[in-house]
């Protein structure tokens, strides 16, 4: 091999366990000027860099080196995974992961599950993408609005961030793109839509609206059903609400008719 390269390459049989066993030696006579990841079609030049770089100048089993450049070539799918398995350690809700994962199985993997992360590139890979949300209808058959295509873009760049804060990857496919403008949306429910809601709505509905509005919270488990006794301060007219995604408190205040009932 040029280049001030030299290996030798060796199978034979392991006399303990009676499996074949790939050993390889190897010369440098200077400091090459190749990378191991993104070398798919030249695996003794990648791992003629590793061991150099390791100062390994002794038999050693080709399997077990190979394992460690394989890493360079975790696809999409794999790195997905391993970013979910993140999220579940660091204290994220279980909603928020099964909905991602859903997400990824459903929409990304599709389109870029066996692609070898260190090959993608922006133009190549990641514009396609992009292009494919803008140009199909969504599950419900209505075209996807841009906020929902700019978020589908942040999870995959978290994704990459992820590979390389690790060491699993070494380039963000992602790097240089630029999020479309959000059109503000339009609030279509008017106060005569919400008073003749109010007025025909059942008491429980009612009630838990008048919280809403009083309160300031969310509707629906992650706010307004997750509200305890313990959270209101009748004396001072606030209640704590707790938000899921920041995970932390904020104190809102209420009015006195909302507090006597």
């Amino acid at each position: 091999m040029g280049g001030g390269w030299s290996i030798t390459l060796t199978t034979k049989k392991n006399a303990e366990t009676n499996h074949l066993v790939e050993e390889m030696r190897l010369t440098v006579k200077r400091k090459p000027l190749i990378r191991p990841c993104g070398l798919k079609k030249n695996r003794r030049q990648a791992l003629a860099f590793l061991l150099f770089r390791l100062n390994v100048k002794i038999d050693i089993s080709a399997s077990k080196v190979v394992s460690e450049i394989d890493m360079c070539e975790i696809t999409f799918k794999e790195l997905a995974a391993k970013y979910i398995g993140h999220l579940q350690i660091s204290g994220r809700s279980n909603n928020n992961i099964s909905k991602l994962q859903k997400m990824i199985e459903n929409q990304f993997n599709p389109l870029l599950g066996e692609k070898i992360v260190n090959n993608m590139t922006y133009l190549d890979d990641m514009v396609p993408f992009i292009k494919f949300f803008m140009s199909t209808n969504g599950n419900h058959g209505r075209p996807r609005a841009q906020p929902t295509i700019n978020r589908y873009g942040d999870y995959v760049n978290a994704i990459f961030n992820f590979g390389i804060t690790t060491g699993l990857t070494n380039v963000n496919p992602m790097h240089g793109r630029r999020k479309s403008k959000e059109k503000p949306r339009e609030i279509q429910l008017t106060i005569e839509d919400v008073k003749r809601i109010m007025d025909n709505a059942e008491e429980h509905i009612k009630w838990a609206m008048e919280v809403c509005f009083n309160l300031g919270t969310r509707p629906g488990e992650s706010e307004l059903l997750a509200l305890k006794w313990e959270d209101i301060d009748f004396e001072q007219g606030t209640a704590r609400i707790y938000a899921t995604k920041t995970r932390s408190y904020r104190t809102s205040l209420s009015t006195q008719v909302c507090l006597k009932r």
